[in-house]
């Protein structure tokens, strides 16, 4: 008989969304407030983002733009301040409906098979390098 498992004192922390970091800067245009604004990460629920602009906690309009399947993509969304750092400014989307909440589900999981193939062919590239190198080393 296995033994149960508990764990006390937890407190669901609602992070369940993948959270895209590489490429979001160079697929994503993100403006908030009418400032464009340098995305560090993006998930189904919310932004970490850099910006010029000192803003603070609250509610500010944000517009996100993407290519995804060869179309443009421009979502306009509430975003709630509600983090920040002294290098990062972080919120979630509210009211995010069932449509933009798909559309952003589908881009990310087109960036997460983006960075896999790249990740492949990195490997594929080492492989193929060390080989040259061994087949090198034998004819010396």
């Amino acid at each position: 008989m296995k033994p149960e498992i508990r764990i006390d004192n937890t407190v669901d922390k609602g992070r369940r969304s993948y959270r895209m970091k590489k490429l979001c800067d160079k697929l994503v245009q993100l403006s908030i407030a009418d400032q464009p604004m340098k995305l560090l990460d993006l998930s189904n629920t919310g932004i970490a983002f850099h910006g010029s602009e000192k803003l603070q906690p609250g509610q500010y309009p944000a517009h996100l733009s993407f290519v995804l399947d060869e179309q443009t993509f421009n979502l306009n969304l509430q975003l709630n301040l509600n983090r920040i750092g002294s290098e990062y400014f972080a919120g979630e989307f509210e009211q995010l409906n069932e449509v933009d909440e798909r559309i952003l589900s589908r881009f990310i999981t087109y960036c997460q098979k983006v960075l896999i193939q790249q990740a492949h062919e990195e490997r594929l590239e080492q492989r193929r390098k060390r080989l040259e190198e061994q087949q090198a080393g034998h004819k010396s």
